[in-house]
């Protein structure tokens, strides 16, 4: 019996009889700490974290963050975990670019230490240089990453659906493989690797997630040729999303596996046990679905591809958030997340977000119930209200809906409004056709406070956009 509480991740291993209990044994925990007091920014300052070190104890390892007062950007890490660079700092241009590397007018990186870059027209990397050979990468019209070759001239080819998901990749080069991805809604449920030929032949290994209220909460992983078998792993998650260790069942008890530490921008900081590559592919904010691809050290973020060495995305924001479109989280990896490569939301916003959603769901279910009840009974009046019930069903429907991406709540403010007043039309000429004069004139003065607020909110975000 496996329960995660809080922080802490037990294991129940005995039943005591007379006090109807389990006793249980911490496995890993991780702790951390905000900024509550002063500036009460409800910023993360501080982390504890436990894991077994993979010879029969536990490495235990604290980290401090410290930012700045005018943007919240991350300024200095800090950290005890017996690595190197156990105290990293940062600073920023006024542009938001970090320090440690050269930029041009456009925010576009072209230097970062020995590492060159080249970019396209539109911001997409085209180039990247080191010890003397070159990775490079192109892209489709719609700004997505269709090829990567590196240094040792294999050749990745990325393909994807019709909402921006990618669907498959292939290398060549270095043994031909291909991996085929398959999504629920945008989150990834199968990944089947095979060993390419014109008849695509027998896979070599299959990955499907099951879904839960954590994200991905558990994965099945069935494997043919050498080590052949199907084998069930659990993910552990530090209250950040990353994956730094799992679980998995071994005869009676179970055993953990892969653990590894990151720093704030997502790089492997140190394995317990494990590798870089290899499975899992979900390692950094992998509870929300992204992935590691091994071949160019990028993560796959659904709209875009991050560097964690950078701290940057390798292509401008479609979504223009901010000032800086190629910047992560704002420069606040720590108590930000960014679900789709779009947009980020700080931690406590994307936590809630499943229970918001999944409530509104169950609101607009209800809602719809009483307009078709309400509609049945064919009277105006009656009619008049289950409109109105429609159109808060509608609402919370698409509210559910755009918790499984911030940004679109955005849009779906506006959209709603715009729907609302097309509600209003038809509530007004039911309230007309009915004889109901007082109650068109109440519906008539409601749609013009609505487009007053609807002017109001569209300022508002226009002015948010220039502040940022």
């Amino acid at each position: 019996m496996v329960k995660e509480e809080s922080s802490c991740l037990t294991i129940s291993t005995q039943f005591n009889t007379t006090s109807l209990t389990y006793a249980s044994t911490a496995l890993a925990s991780t702790g951390s700490s905000y900024e509550l007091t002063g500036r009460n920014r409800g910023l993360k300052t501080a982390a504890t974290f436990t894991l077994p070190d993979g010879s029969g104890g536990n490495k235990t390892w604290n980290e401090t963050y410290v930012y700045n007062d005018a943007r919240d950007y991350l300024t200095e890490f800090t950290t005890d975990d017996g690595q190197p660079a156990a105290v990293q700092n940062w600073t920023y241009d006024a542009a938001g670019n970090r320090s440690g590397a050269t930029y041009d007018a456009l925010n576009r990186m072209s230097a970062r230490g020995t590492i060159s870059y080249t970019n396209d027209i539109l911001g997409n990397r085209t180039s990247k240089t080191y010890s003397g050979v070159t990775n490079n990468f192109t892209w489709d019209v719609l700004n997505r990453m269709t090829s990567y070759t590196s240094n040792t001239n294999a050749t990745w080819s990325y393909e994807y659906r019709a909402d921006g998901m990618r669907t498959r990749k292939a290398g060549v080069g270095t043994g031909t493989v291909e991996t085929l991805y398959l999504h629920d809604g945008q989150m990834p449920i199968e990944e089947a690797t095979y060993s390419w030929s014109a008849t695509r032949g027998n896979y070599s290994e299959i990955v499907r997630n099951g879904l839960g209220a954590r994200g991905i909460d558990v994965m099945e992983r069935v494997k043919t040729g050498t080590g052949a078998g199907t084998f069930y792993s659990y993910p552990v998650y530090d209250g950040h999303g990353n994956m730094i260790a799992t679980l998995s069942k071994n005869g009676t008890g179970f055993s953990f596996g892969n653990q590894r530490a990151f720093d704030p921008w997502g790089t492997v900081r140190m394995w317990l046990s494990g590798g870089y590559a290899g499975f899992p592919s979900g390692r950094y904010c992998a509870s929300i679905g992204h992935q590691m691809d091994d071949e160019s050290g990028l993560v796959y973020m659904r709209a875009r591809y991050y560097e964690a060495g950078s701290g940057r995305f390798i292509s401008e924001d479609p979504e223009m958030q901010g000032s800086n479109w190629f910047a992560y989280c704002g420069n606040n990896p720590v108590s930000r997340i960014d679900n789709s490569g779009r947009s980020f939301v700080d931690d406590w916003i994307n936590a809630n977000m499943t229970l918001i959603g999944v409530a509104s769901f169950g609101v607009a279910m209800i809602c719809f119930t009483y307009a078709s009840i309400y509609v049945s009974s064919k009277r105006p009046d009656s009619i008049i209200q289950g409109v109105r019930a429609a159109t808060i069903g509608l609402f919370c429907l698409w509210l559910s809906d755009g918790c499984a991406d911030y940004n679109k709540l955005v849009q779906i403010g506006v959209g709603l409004i715009v729907a609302k007043f097309q509600l209003d039309a038809a509530v007004i000429l039911s309230a007309c056709q009915a004889g109901s004069y007082t109650a068109a004139a109440k519906a008539v003065q409601d749609l013009s406070n609505r487009s007053l607020w609807l002017m109001a909110f569209m300022a508002v975000m226009e002015l948010e956009a220039l502040l940022l």
